[in-house]
């Protein structure tokens, strides 16, 4: 997170990617959307997600970013994690 937050800082694009983009990185581009402040939560996060994810050429063969229930639970909870920090 904090490499993604630095690129931010510096107007620098950087790119997040794990096998065919599906797995992992839904799930950090969720929390880096919670923890940069663009969203309120995680399942705002992943609404997002999803509506974005309809738009690549990948979709129809992996319907789901981030592709597992375990993943989208992280964000969800990375979401509750973080507003309990700053509560």
């Amino acid at each position: 997170m904090s490499v993604l937050h630095e690129c931010e800082l510096a107007d620098r694009k950087a790119v997040v990617h794990c096998r065919d983009w599906t797995e992992r990185t839904g799930a950090i581009i969720g929390c880096w959307l919670v923890q940069s402040g663009r969203v309120p939560d995680g399942d705002v996060a992943l609404q997002i997600i999803k509506i974005l994810w309809k738009k690549v050429a990948k979709y129809k063969r992996y319907p789901n970013s981030p592709e597992t229930g375990p993943q989208c639970e992280f964000v969800r909870k990375f979401g509750r994690v973080i507003l309990d920090a700053t509560a």
